[in-house]
């Protein structure tokens, strides 16, 4: 914690001490946000002797504009005392301007201290009360922390309207300024220092708030031993003493009910011969399952005299956990006496009560503290006793004072400091919350993280948390996830949201229970809201009173309906606590939301807004134009994310998560065909093949599924160019039916098609029995497999980044010249959707893909599926041959409609020539003109690898292990 005081207060009159005006102080002068606007004649540019002049007229005034403060904090005015000069004690004055003072003369100055220009500041003073009236002098206090600095800042906190610059940070205006130095003696600074480190020594001990409570081993078994816990009023029909002291929360301890004595039900502890305390805490945890009977207000008292006069300690009247399984702590307090029997007066509706666990606590630190404390009080008051005997003596030191508060100022701040692991604790204390539905937005855990990073103290952690809990800016549902819905009573019990086909209905909830498929649902988007839809595509849609406590007219008993319309929009938002919501505290609510939707009035039918509410002492549903969350009734819903679901960006397989008829089973694959539009399944499938490889995009609220090694979309039962809603639903034990434009995934039997299925029989049943499940499993690697023929050349294209593989050489083609197409080769990468020409031997290759981007140019042109190409007017296509032993581009056989059949992945190059053929050279080739001038030694081989003897025909050779051209 920080131990220099906000404003230290010198109780010796300015007079008694000796002032010295700071000399030459213009050009000691600095501002991090000097104006620059001239629309009022306001320009200050280092013009500092405006405020020496005894003018009200001519003023500084900090930057308006759009320009913020140079280092981002709040405008200043510093001071530079100068190479190894530095001030302790000085007064501070200025002159406010001549007009407008009531809008930005400034009302909050914050004094600061250091010794680095742009280092790490002391405050020194807070100065607050200043004056806003026109030409109106003022001078602080003597300022000082016991220290000594070179640069004094001056920042502005406050002004009276707070307008600001472009940066948000406020700006103002003064027409006079000075700054002198007061000169004290030794006797005086030791005063000084003293009183700075005991305030703060005071400041830090209120503080000391939880540092070491070490529970006390209560027992319930012997009277005669320490730590006894007793009562006045046992019930003899349940609930006995020893369960509040056994370590198990799912019983608990009970006073009389059966009775009607006035006498107050209370627990006595017997801290035992020779044990007392005077600072303590206490807990407790309430009783799991119960309605009423909670405690609702605790009076402490202790004696040293069992069942003789009682005095109280700490009284808490209000604010105890009214619901089931809620831990309660006080916080520290103490007395100035110890006492041996410590006595717990309960008060409740009542009078009897109940609560499942209670734990006392010893203090050790804070007792300790406070006993240093008032051991140095002691001492400090001596020696200003002394202080005050020998005001006029020079041999009363600084040294003197310091030595008398450096024991305390060190236990204080090695007890007080937070260690970096407490703040470590604490600034990850939301992240399991991070991201999830119902929860703050990352923004506010972000916001809290740096409340924690600032924390000098467990009470500022606490208030940092008591934000989260209360902030309403929260993640909501998003569309293509799926969520359970349980409903939160105040009591604490809960209840999910059952799917059963004919209803919506509530069921009771054990903690951490297993939910069934029928109580997953998924999550759409809708008009500015979400819809919900069930395991076999209905949506939820409020939900009114059952017939039993009368039907609300125009209302659906059902919670469900087919089709996709205003009523099925539902709009969440965070409960708070106010009106009919009445929460024991922010935590309560923590990560709960309300529904919000349309509905019929219950008396007329008429349309309008209401929220779902749940009648939780019977168990039905009701309805409200306001979120309701009391004894009984709750509105408060709680959305957790099925947590399997494809990411966008990822890479899946889509298998079949059933055996059925015998045809297809759980090792199926759902692959793109070389046919272009045309799915299959195959039992089996390599999931390494890009063509059974799937990857998801979104736009705005929509889902696509994308075949990397086609790159055309599912479009209803088939695939397209054109990308289509895909819409998967969750079916429970990370298995999925999924909808392409409203058609359902089925694996037909003939052919191995793909086809639609009625999935309208019991929800989460039918789907799962036969070929319409599925399993989404992300893919770690993927590729496409090349088979190189013989002639060891063959040509590809891929959708997507891919690995050359090892001993393969590509080619793109850089240009064409007359019959000659020159070949650049390309290295490392094959870039996705670049055509080009591959040499290696014979054999398959796995181009495997890559996240790493690369870049290529080639005139080839290729096609990822079968595909007719229709040759542009006057064009022609050439696709790789090898003729009379030659390897070339040789003219495409062009079909009765006029178009090449081009097969996946494959080149081909289109352009206007009448060529019979396109020969290859080489980037970085060597022409040959006479064959006989070659080396006789020479081993010569032919582009189908055959070795020759002689290079008799124009082509390209390979001599001596490079690529030689013969024309």
């Amino acid at each position: 914690m920080a131990l220099a005081m906000s404003v230290l207060s010198l109780q010796t009159a300015k007079a008694d001490h000796q002032i010295v005006p700071i000399d030459d102080l213009q050009n000691k002068l600095y501002s991090n946000a000097p104006c620059t606007n001239t629309q009022w004649g306001d320009q200050f540019e280092g013009h500092w002797e405006r405020l020496f002049d005894d003018n009200a007229e001519t003023i500084f005034h900090s930057e308006y504009g759009s320009k913020t403060s140079v280092d981002g904090l709040d405008h200043y005015i510093r001071v530079d005392m100068g190479e190894g000069q530095s001030v302790q004690a000085f007064v501070f004055s200025f002159r406010t301007r001549n007009k407008n003072c009531t809008v930005n003369s400034p009302t909050e100055i914050v004094v600061e201290g250091s010794n680095v220009a742009d280092g790490t500041y002391d405050v020194i003073a807070t100065l607050t009360g200043l004056p806003t009236t026109d030409a109106t002098d003022y001078t602080s206090d003597v300022l000082t922390n016991g220290n000594a600095y070179r640069f004094i800042r001056y920042r502005v906190t406050k002004t009276p309207t707070m307008q600001t610059d472009g940066g948000g940070k406020v700006f103002f205006f003064i027409s006079e300024f000075g700054m002198s130095k007061v000169e004290q003696d030794e006797t005086e600074q030791a005063k000084a220092v003293f009183d700075a480190a005991y305030a703060a020594a005071v400041e830090a001990l209120n503080e000391a708030y939880n540092n070491d409570l070490q529970e006390l081993p209560l027992q319930v078994n012997n009277e005669n031993e320490p730590y006894y816990v007793w009562t006045n009023q046992q019930e003899q029909s349940e609930g006995p003493i020893a369960n509040l002291v056994d370590g198990a929360t799912n019983n608990f301890f009970h006073t009389n009910w059966h009775g009607d004595s006035d006498t107050k039900h209370y627990i006595e502890v017997d801290l035992g011969e020779n044990n007392e305390l005077s600072t303590m805490s206490f807990y407790y945890t309430t009783r799991s399952g119960a309605q009423q009977d909670y405690p609702a207000g605790i009076q402490v008292l202790g004696s040293n005299e069992k069942n003789g006069e009682y005095t109280q300690i700490y009284n808490v009247e209000s604010g105890l956990p009214n619901a089931g399984g809620r831990l309660w702590q006080s916080s520290v307090f103490s007395s100035e006496t110890a006492y041996r029997y410590i006595r717990f007066n309960v008060t409740a509706a009542r009078k009897y009560w109940h609560m499942a666990e209670f734990d006392l606590c010893e203090v050790i630190l804070y007792a300790s503290l406070k006993e240093a404390y008032q051991s140095k009080q002691a001492e400090y008051e001596a020696l200003l006793s002394l202080y005050n005997q020998h005001a006029n003596t020079a041999d009363y030191t600084a040294e003197q004072y310091n030595a008398a508060t450096e024991a305390i100022n060190n236990a204080i701040i090695a007890a007080t400091t937070l260690s970096e692991e407490q703040k470590a604790e604490a600034a990850a204390f939301f992240d399991v919350y991070a991201g999830k539905v119902g929860y703050p937005v990352q923004s506010v855990i972000d916001t809290y993280k740096a409340s924690i990073a600032a924390a000098e103290s467990e009470s500022e952690i606490e208030a940092a948390k008591q934000v989260v809990y209360a902030s309403t800016d929260v993640n909501l549902p998003v569309a293509g996830k799926a969520y359970t819905l349980t409903v939160v009573a105040k009591n604490g019990n809960k209840y999910y949201l059952n799917y059963t086909g004919s209803n919506l209905a509530i069921v009771a909830r054990a903690d951490n229970a297993e939910l069934p498929l029928t109580a997953l649902y998924g999550c759409e988007a809708y008009d500015g809201g979400v819809a919900l839809k069930t395991v076999d595509g209905n949506y939820l849609v409020f939900c009114s009173k059952n017939a039993t406590f009368g039907s609300i007219t125009d209302g659906n008993t059902q919670g469900f309906q087919s089709e996709l319309n205003a009523m099925a929009k539902l709009t969440f938002a965070k409960i708070a606590n106010g009106n009919n919501v009445q929460a024991n505290n922010n935590e309560q609510l923590f990560g709960l939301l309300s529904w919000n939707s349309l509905r019929g009035h219950k008396d007329t039918g008429e349309e309008l807004t209401g929220y779902m509410v749940i009648k939780t002492s019977e168990v039905v549903y009701d309805g409200a134009g306001a979120p309701f969350f009391n004894d009984n009734f709750s509105s408060a819903i709680l959305l957790e994310e099925y947590n399997s679901q494809p990411t966008v960006g990822g890479f899946y397989n889509i298998r079949s998560a059933n055996t059925y008829r015998d045809y297809v089973n759980t090792t199926a694959l759902i692959y793109a065909t070389n046919a272009g539009n045309a799915m299959k399944w195959a039992n089996g499938h390599n999931g390494a093949n890009s063509n059974a490889v799937w990857t998801i995009e979104k736009d705005g609220n929509n889902y696509y599924a994308k075949n990397v090694h086609t790159n055309m979309y599912m479009n209803g039962l088939g695939l397209s160019e054109t990308a289509a809603n895909v819409a998967p639903s969750l079916l429970g034990d990370d298995q999925y039916i999924i909808r392409a434009n409203g058609s359902m995934l089925h694996a037909q039997g003939a052919n191995n098609g793909i086809a639609s299925w009625d999935c309208s029989g019991e929800p989460g049943q039918v789907n799962k029995s036969n070929a319409s499940a599925w399993y989404i499993d992300e893919v770690e690697s993927f590729g496409y497999t090349l088979s190189v023929s013989a002639a060891e050349w063959s040509t590809v294209i891929l959708g997507y980044n891919a690995v050359i593989p090892e001993n393969v050489t590509c080619y793109a083609v850089s240009s064409i010249n007359g019959d000659w197409a020159t070949l650049s080769e390309v290295e490392g990468i094959l870039p996705a959707n670049t055509a080009v020409f591959v040499n290696a031997a014979q054999g398959d290759y796995t181009f495997t893909y890559t996240a790493t981007a690369a870049e290529a140019t080639s005139m080839l042109a290729g096609t990822l599926y079968n595909k007719n190409i229709e040759p542009a007017a006057n064009a022609r296509i050439y696709v790789l041959s090898i003729v009379n032993g030659v390897v070339g581009l040789y003219p495409a056989k062009v079909n009765e409609e006029g178009t090449v059949f081009n097969n996946a992945n494959k080149a081909y190059l289109e352009i206007a020539s009448a060529s019979k053929a396109i020969q290859f050279n080489f980037e970085g080739t060597t022409g040959i003109e006479n064959v006989q001038g070659a080396d006789a030694e020479a081993v010569i081989y032919d582009l189908t690898g055959r070795r020759v003897q002689q290079m008799n025909a124009a082509g390209i050779y390979i001599v001596n292990g490079k690529k030689v051209l013969v024309k």
